[in-house]
């Protein structure tokens, strides 16, 4: 019996493996993020390339709500 139970247990984990579980997005479809002078856009749950702000003559801000995006110097 103990036997059956360990196998059992052990087909279920495996079961548990394989599946795997839902993974949660990276980011909320919309969002941005700086990294330097670089913005990311959130796409499908996924962060997307970054986009060089400089290119524009503006740099990557981050304000006090936490929102960032690519902005001119004021």
């Amino acid at each position: 019996m103990i036997r059956l139970t360990s196998t059992l247990a052990a087909a279920f984990l495996l079961a548990l493996t394989i599946s795997g579980c839902p993974t949660e997005a990276d980011c909320t479809d919309g969002d941005h993020q700086c990294d330097g002078d670089q913005i990311q856009t959130c796409v499908d749950g996924e962060w997307g390339a970054a986009e060089e702000c400089t290119e524009t003559g503006e740099t990557c801000m981050a304000m006090a709500d936490g929102t960032q995006h690519c902005m001119g110097s004021m």
